[in-house]
């Protein structure tokens, strides 16, 4: 097995000059739509109102929240070299012949370390905050998405919707709508979490199941899911425990 290559962080700051001043940005808290791709009916998605001032390590720790996830598995944001609006990056509007399709890797530089392309630029979460990459000209409009668990490889896609007013801004990062519960952690991605919805919805209408059918509802009635509900999930637990972040 080939020894780990370390991986150095490059600093990523805001183009000057900015059309938007730096001050202003501070006290307008950005309104962030996540929304876990590859899943429908219902779509599971958290909408946040979240300080510029954050790091990404800090909106990491809120997606985990907002989602219901359990915080067990690697992950990283990419900045890729496609239209935000552009949700389908495996077919990407041509030409792609002026850069990298992924233009920064955002994580934890000593879990970087299965990039495949060494001199990929990356950037610390810890020291990355979200007005970095989103008033940077070079990632602006640029697809951003969040990768949790490599196995079951969860995307979702980060989508910057506009900034609040300053009356609504604050220090804290809240939730303010979504659709969708929480997915099972480790049901083996998109493609499992259908098939257990599809399992659950036959349970629910006193289908027939057979013993592996079964065994998926007991598993996921472990996973704190008594009522098999796949559509209902906590706003105000959700920013009960957001409000909790230290940032």
């Amino acid at each position: 097995m080939p020894p780990k290559k370390t991986k150095v962080a490059t600093t990523v700051t805001p183009s000057t000059p900015s059309t938007t001043s730096t001050k202003q940005v501070e006290h307008q808290n950005y309104i962030i739509h996540i929304a876990i791709q590859n899943i429908q009916n219902p779509r599971v998605t958290r909408t946040l109102s979240v300080p510029p001032s954050i790091s990404f390590h800090n909106l990491h720790t809120a997606i985990q929240i907002a989602f219901g996830w359990a915080f067990h598995h690697h992950h990283h944001f990419e900045v890729n070299n496609i239209p935000a609006i552009w949700l389908d990056k495996n077919n990407p509007p041509s030409p792609r012949s002026n850069g990298p399709l992924v233009l920064l890797t955002i994580g934890n530089p000593e879990f970087l370390t299965y990039l495949e392309d060494e001199n990929e630029p990356i950037a610390d979460e810890m020291t990355t905050k979200l007005s970095d990459v989103f008033e940077n000209e070079k990632y602006k409009n640029k697809y951003l998405e969040y990768t949790y668990d490599f196995g079951d490889s969860w995307e979702h896609s980060v989508l910057l919707f506009g900034r609040a007013n300053r009356a609504v801004s604050s220090d804290f990062i809240f939730c303010i709508g979504g659709e969708g519960a929480p997915v099972a952690e480790d049901c083996g991605g998109p493609p499992g979490w259908e098939h257990l919805k599809d399992i659950v919805k036959r349970y629910q209408r006193k289908g027939k199941l057979d013993a592996e059918d079964k065994h998926l509802i007991q598993w996921f009635k472990n996973q704190g899911r008594r009522g098999c509900e796949v559509w209902d999930w906590d706003l105000d637990g959700v920013n009960q425990k957001l409000s909790a972040m230290r940032l």
